[in-house]
């Protein structure tokens, strides 16, 4: 058997240009074979140690990490504007037989400096230990099926550009609708009362939300429809949509 520390990293971009770096928390997974994982992070990249306590091989300890930190990554993901990067290894010498295990693993890490812009500019700026607690809090939360819906969100968010994350959050909504676009759009004016409606072309004496009317202009043959136009117009609100979307899984998750 073997334990030991598992080193991980792996590179983000903040949507909203803020800088997410936080000091090191350490916080208990719901895996057994887990003792504790710690995380910090800086202005561009996570770190996160870990701790293994018993496996059956390096391979198994390695794989076991790398589940819970893209799970916790999915989390994060869900909550925050982030956009991460591959998760890669950095370090896993750490696992050891046990009973030889490290635990010399210290981490440091500056606070950052909060800027704020002239008056005109002003925004709210988040302290290091404020987005320490509220990682803190997404990871404390238990695992359960809507990681499912946070691994669906997290790979919206990793869409090499807006079209394609369009049509995956869009996708989700499907799928939380069973696949009916009537459900999609009423769920969607639940959310967002106000948002855009123009009549169906294909149901007469209907509407259909700008969302729904973007992604069938994309995907099916319609009559005087530039394409680049509607490219264009789903890269301008997709932020709406994924706002929508994030609310109709947490909506999901509060009914279940």
């Amino acid at each position: 058997m073997y334990g030991g520390v598992v080193e991980l990293m792996a590179d983000y971009e903040d949507l909203r240009g803020e800088n997410f770096s936080f000091p090191r928390l350490e916080y208990k997974p719901s895996e057994a074979a887990v003792k504790s994982i710690e995380v910090k992070a800086d202005s561009a990249r996570f770190y996160w140690q870990v701790h293994i306590a018993s496996v059956k091989s390096r391979e198994g300890g390695r794989r076991l990490a790398c589940e819970v930190v893209e799970s916790a990554i999915n989390r994060i993901v869900f909550r925050e504007e982030l956009r991460f990067g591959p998760v890669v290894v950095a370090m896993d010498d750490g696992l050891e037989r046990l009973g030889s295990m490290s635990n010399s693993y210290v981490f440091e890490c500056a606070p950052a400096t909060a800027e704020m812009g002239g008056t005109l500019n002003m925004r709210f700026v988040r302290s290091p230990e404020l987005i320490r607690e509220e990682v803190w809090r997404c990871m404390e939360e238990e695992s359960s099926w809507r990681d499912d819906f946070y691994g669906f969100f997290r790979a919206a968010m990793q869409s090499s550009g807006p079209v394609e994350e369009f049509m995956h959050l869009y996708h989700i909504l499907l799928i939380i609708c069973c696949d009916e676009q009537l459900k999609v759009d009423a769920l969607i004016l639940e959310i967002s009362p106000c948002t855009e409606k123009s009549s169906s072309p294909k149901r007469k004496g209907k509407e259909e939300t700008i969302f729904t009317r973007l992604r069938n202009e994309f995907t099916h043959r319609r009559e005087d429809v530039d394409i680049l136009d509607v490219k264009r117009r789903m890269a301008e609100i997709v932020p709406d949509l994924r706002g929508i979307v994030r609310q109709a899984i947490s909506k999901q998750s509060s009914q279940s």
